[in-house]
This record gives C-alpha cells, sequence and structure tokens, in this order.
C-alpha cells in the first residue's frame, strides 16, 4: 500500500488533510515493518552490550547507555505515531489496523530486550545514584533518572515485567483498540437524512435553534445505545485490569500511577477536586442565568452548549475565518507563537476534514525531534474554532519542545494542558475584543464561560465518576450497564444541582469518553491546566513581554524538569493551598461580569423598540 498518495487538490479555505511523511516516507507499509523489525535485532544487540553492567559504568557511559537507548525507542516511536494517525483518520480500514497491530507485537517483542535498563537503574544504591547525579554528563539525564526512582517499589523483576510487557498487545492496548474502532463506527441517525458520524451530530449541540439540539441529542442517545453492552463490557475488563495491575505493583489507590506521570501526589489531586467540588454553585448559578437570557424555565441536557439569543447571530466560521482568528490570538500574545501556528498550517501539519470513520474527538501529538501533527473534524462551529486553538496550544509546545531528549520529552499531563487552555482563553479575548454591542459580548461571554465551566467542573465530574467506578469495581466485582449509567447520572446531576434537567437518555454518555477507556485518571488535568492557566493569564496582564519569553522558555523545557520548577520563574506556586481559590475566583468573576451584562442587556430590550428576550427555540 502506498503511504504518500497525493491528495485531491484542495482550497485555501477546505479543511485541510495532514503529510505524514516526516514521519515516514517510505514506499510502503512493509517498508515500515522493515524499520521497526530491524531495531528488533538492534535491541538485542544493545543487551549484549549494557545488560549487567548498569551499576559499574561511570557518569559518562552510563549517559552513552541512556543516549544509545533513547536513539533505539526513537524510530519505533515515530513508525508507531505514524501508523496511529493513519488509523485515527480512518478507524475502517483493516490494513491500516493490522499494520497498528503488527507494530505494537514488534515494539513489544523488542521492550522485552531492553527492560533492563531501567530496572538496573532502579536497583542502583541511593548513595550512588546521589553521586551520579552530580556529574555534569549526566545533566540532561537528570530529571528522567529522578523521576525513574520514584517509581521502584512499584517494579517488578525482570521475568515478570517481561511478561507484562509481553501481554501488552492483547491486553489493555487490544481492548483499547476495538473501542476506538467501534467509536470510530457510530452513526447518528437523523429524521431527515441519512445517518451521519458522531462529530457531525455534535455540532449540531451549538445550533440556536432547540429542536435542531434536541434531534441531535435523541439521535447521539439511539447511536450510542447500539452496542452499548459491549463498550460497557470493555471498560468493564480495563478497570479490573487496572486493578490487577495497582495490586501487581502495589499502588495504594487507582490513581497512583497517574500521579507518579504527572509529577504530582494524591493530596494535591484531591485538594483541586474537592476545591472544584466545593464551588459546584457556580454550575447552578450560570446555568439558571443562561437559562433566563434563552426564556426557559430550566436548561434541559441540550441546552448547555446552546449559544444565547443575543446579538449578532453565531458565527458560522470557514476555515479560512478559523485560521485567520486563532492565528491573530496567538499573535496578539507572541510572534513566535503566531509564527508556529502559521507553520502548522503552511506546512500541512493539521488534518481536520470530518471524515466517516474518523475517531471521535480531537489530538495533538507530538516526537521528538519533530514537528507536531494535529487532529479535529472542523464543522464550522465556532466550538471548532476553541478546538483548533486548543490542539494549537499543544503544538506550540510540541514544537519549541522537539529538541528535547527522548527520556525528558513527555509532559505530565497537568503541564501539558496548560499550553492548550491557554492558547483558547487568548482565542476568546480577542473575539470579545471585537465586539461592537453588549449583547453581542455577552454571547461571546457565555460561550466562553460554557467552555470554562466545561473544562473545570464537568472534568472534575468526570473524574468522580471514574473515582467511582474503579472504586466500585475492586469493591464489589463487575459492573453492569445500569451500574455505569447509575453512576455518571448521580455524579453529573450533582454537578449541575437541579439546574440542568437531565432525561434518561442522558445515562449513557459516558460510553463514548475514549479518556476513561485509554487514559485513566486523565481527566483532572483539564481542570488544572485551566486554573493554572487562569494564573498565567493575570501574570502576562501584569508583566507584559517579560512573561511570555518565560512562558514560552517553559514550554521549551518539555518534561526535563518537574511542573513546579517549571512555573516557578513564571510566578507560580503549586503548593500554595490558595492557589485553586484562586483561580476559581477568576471564574466566578467572569459570571459575575455576565450577570452585569445581562441586567443592561435586558433592560435595553425590555426598554427598546423590540422589547424583550428571544425565547429559546
Amino acid at each position: 500500500m502506498t503511504t504518500s498518495a497525493t491528495p485531491p487538490a484542495r482550497t485555501t479555505d477546505d479543511p485541510p488533510t495532514w503529510d505524514l511523511t516526516d514521519l515516514f516516507d517510505g514506499p510502503d507499509d512493509r517498508a515500515l515493518l522493515d524499520v521497526v523489525e530491524g531495531t528488533l535485532g538492534h535491541a538485542k544487540a544493545y543487551a549484549t552490550r549494557w545488560r549487567g553492567r548498569i551499576a559499574d559504568l561511570d557518569a559518562p557511559r552510563l549517559a552513552a547507555a541512556i543516549t544509545e537507548y533513547e536513539q533505539l525507542v526513537l524510530p519505533v516511536r515515530r513508525a508507531s505515531t505514524y501508523a496511529n494517525l493513519r488509523v485515527a483518520t480512518d478507524g475502517d480500514d483493516p490494513t491500516r489496523q493490522a499494520l497498528a497491530a503488527r507494530l505494537a507485537e514488534v515494539t513489544a517483542t523488542a521492550q522485552q530486550e531492553v527492560l533492563f535498563l531501567e530496572l538496573e537503574l532502579l536497583a542502583l544504591p541511593e548513595d550512588r545514584l546521589a553521586t551520579l547525579l552530580q556529574e555534569p554528563a549526566l545533566a540532561g539525564h537528570r530529571h528522567y533518572l529522578t523521576t525513574l526512582r520514584r517509581q521502584r517499589e512499584h517494579v517488578l523483576g525482570e521475568p515478570e515485567e517481561r511478561v507484562l510487557t509481553a501481554l501488552g498487545p492483547t491486553g489493555p492496548s487490544a481492548w483499547q483498540r476495538l473501542f476506538a474502532n467501534m467509536s470510530s463506527s457510530i452513526q447518528v441517525p437523523r429524521p431527515d437524512g441519512p445517518p451521519r458520524p458522531l462529530e457531525h451530530a455534535t455540532a449540531d449541540l451549538q445550533s440556536p435553534d432547540r429542536r435542531v439540539r434536541d434531534i441531535a441529542t435523541e439521535g447521539i442517545s439511539m447511536a450510542l445505545m447500539g452496542e452499548l453492552r459491549i463498550r460497557a463490557s470493555i471498560y468493564d475488563t480495563l478497570v479490573q485490569d487496572h486493578a490487577i495491575r495497582d495490586d501487581l505493583r502495589g499502588h495504594g489507590s487507582w490513581l497512583h500511577v497517574r500521579n507518579l506521570a504527572n509529577e504530582v501526589n494524591d493530596t494535591q489531586v484531591r485538594t483541586l477536586v474537592d476545591a472544584v467540588t466545593a464551588r459546584y454553585d457556580l454550575v447552578g448559578r450560570w446555568y439558571r442565568l443562561k437559562a433566563r437570557l434563552m426564556g426557559l424555565d430550566t436548561l434541559a441536557e441540550h441546552d448547555r452548549y446552546a449559544p444565547l439569543p443575543l446579538g449578532d447571530a453565531p458565527q458560522q466560521f470557514s476555515w479560512a475565518e478559523a485560521r485567520e482568528l486563532v492565528t491573530a490570538a496567538y499573535a496578539d500574545f507572541s510572534p513566535v507563537a503566531a509564527e508556529i501556528v502559521e507553520m502548522h498550517f503552511d506546512e500541512a501539519w493539521i488534518d481536520a476534514v470530518p471524515g466517516e470513520h474518523k475517531q471521535p474527538g480531537a489530538f495533538c501529538v507530538a516526537v521528538p525531534g519533530q514537528h507536531p501533527w494535529v487532529n479535529l473534524s472542523f464543522t464550522g462551529a465556532d466550538n471548532d474554532v476553541m478546538t483548533l486553538a486548543h490542539e494549537l496550544g499543544h503544538g506550540i509546545h510540541g514544537f519549541l519542545q522537539r529538541d528535547v531528549v527522548q527520556s525528558s520529552f513527555d509532559v505530565p499531563l497537568t503541564m501539558a494542558e496548560t499550553a492548550s487552555v491557554f492558547g483558547e482563553t487568548v482565542t476568546h479575548r480577542r473575539l470579545e475584543a471585537a465586539s461592537t454591542d453588549q449583547a453581542t459580548t455577552l454571547r461571546l461571554l457565555a460561550r466562553r464561560i460554557d467552555g470554562e465551566i466545561a473544562t473545570i467542573f464537568r472534568q472534575v465530574a468526570m473524574f468522580r465518576f471514574e473515582d467511582e467506578v474503579h472504586t466500585r469495581r475492586r469493591a464489589s466485582g463487575q459492573l453492569s450497564v445500569e451500574d455505569l449509567n447509575g453512576i455518571w447520572m448521580a455524579t453529573q446531576r450533582e454537578m449541575f444541582g437541579g439546574a440542568v434537567q437531565l432525561g434518561d437518555r442522558y445515562a449513557h454518555w459516558w460510553s463514548y469518553v475514549p479518556h476513561f477507556v485509554h487514559s485513566p485518571g486523565y481527566v483532572y488535568a483539564y481542570a488544572f491546566g485551566n486554573l493554572l492557566s487562569f494564573a498565567l493569564l493575570e501574570r502576562w496582564e501584569a508583566d507584559g513581554d517579560r512573561f511570555v519569553n518565560a512562558y514560552l522558555t517553559m514550554l521549551s523545557k518539555g518534561g526535563s524538569e518537574s511542573p513546579e520548577d517549571l512555573l516557578a520563574p513564571l510566578g507560580v506556586d503549586l503548593a500554595d493551598p490558595e492557589f485553586w481559590q484562586s483561580g476559581l475566583a477568576v471564574l466566578e468573576g467572569l459570571i459575575e461580569r455576565a450577570e452585569r451584562l445581562a441586567d443592561t442587556v435586558t433592560t435595553a430590550r425590555t426598554t427598546g423598540p423590540s422589547a424583550g428576550v428571544a425565547p429559546g427555540r
């Protein structure tokens, strides 16, 4: 199969498809497999050269061993990324699925050969490691070695680790692939036309027409009912697999492994979750105001993301308009950031075409030594523009850190979401600055608050769903569809506090959220990143260009320092107990501003020539 077919001619106003030849430009899939299978031989040679010697190496030779390992891993990472990106744009293609699965199998075999490196590093005596970390030769690997050390109590012996690695392709990753393939094939029925992909239907949840939103919600609910019990079984299996691995490795909670990777502790995360949960009143306060402005007694589930019927009609963006807006928003912040954004557009680093079998969701992938790749489904809704701004924040981050070494490249999720949420914030600010009347300003502010509520409060509510699922599964055994539905509705209703009416058809909407399946515990990072972005926004307003330079420097360091060390030059102290409260206070200020504007706009409409707020349709 040819990997670099010439795409059809497109105009600058069409959503683009990406060009993956920078990852791999060989003639066919066999050539890609040759690259990975060749790495297996290199891995065996590496093991022959270094196994059993790590404890005796001085700093320069240990640095050489780690660097050689990174060079061994990188081609496999690039090949796997290439294969998985192709599956993401067409999850129904059996050839693409087979290639990704074969790469996963070969990669697992190669990983077994090099497992000894980290196991021998973990076995180094404390005093020996402390001495080595002071050596200049290991400066580039210092953070990697320090964070690896935290895993010491949770690593098994090499025979056991080899077994777990060998079973990976037929274990969690196989279930995750099955879930992704099923999700990409979900087709949403509609009364006036053929079924359509889930991504298209969810865009209708932002329609100004209430009937359109209701029909979309009903269609999505019906589509999610198909194969629901299979997806629930997949999820339950993965939750139990997670519990088994935690038990084997001695993790005290289902979340501990995620927190280790994020370089935060359980207490910090619980403090974040408790702080957000304690301010659920802000959710009810906002949605009650929104209901009043829409002329409704109470919002239904399909009204949450509706635009307010105020000011200029919500804009349907062309791709060219979205590009112009997001680029200008980043330029408001930094010319360097805007230049990187332009490169994403000009160099075919984005795939934004909605596809019938494209996997739901949006993401950005970065690989050491390479530029990033951004994936989304652009339908022209204003929320798609925010998604573009969000993913390009990841893209800027990935581009700036491209020269960070493999061992320190991956950024904790808590930090990874900061740049993306910050990008959304600057885009919202530009939209509001262009507003010419208070009604339009209020509508745009409402869109921003909708996004903040979703990113902070809804993500925490989803985290609490996960928390209850993992906890109950370990205590009581297998969870049925009805169990999962009940947990979902209970955690969602607690957040909304009666301000949004949730019908039974919403009970199984947990079943298409990919994070639950692919990255347990991921979602709290969104709230973390959003509240952190509020703090960074205040620093930018206070310090201007000095902050911009420090911020871009922080992004360029990737995962080479801890979150605390990365943020210290920006004046952020994650240990400050008031930190989360200050971020929530910023959101409360946005709601208060909306309330003041609402009073002004309502008064003007009541006394003006066309009295009354337009009712929700």
